[in-house]
């Protein structure tokens, strides 16, 4: 995790000269529909499948 951490969030510093990225998800047409996307270590980190089970809103079997 830290490794790829470490590599994702430089290389967006370098490229885009801040951790900041601002995504348009219908094209730069809609401009009040823009998405920022913040690299900037440290990432939060969470158990996988406690993730998982928040977003599908769904309680997993404890042996998966």
């Amino acid at each position: 995790m830290d490794m790829t951490e470490d590599m994702l969030s430089k290389m967006v510093h370098s490229i885009n000269g801040s951790y900041k990225l601002t995504y348009h998800p219908n094209g730069r047409e809609e401009p009040d529909n823009v998405i920022e996307i913040d690299f900037t270590p440290p990432y939060r980190r969470i158990p996988m499948m406690k993730g998982l089970a928040e977003v599908l809103k769904v309680e997993l079997p404890d042996n998966t």
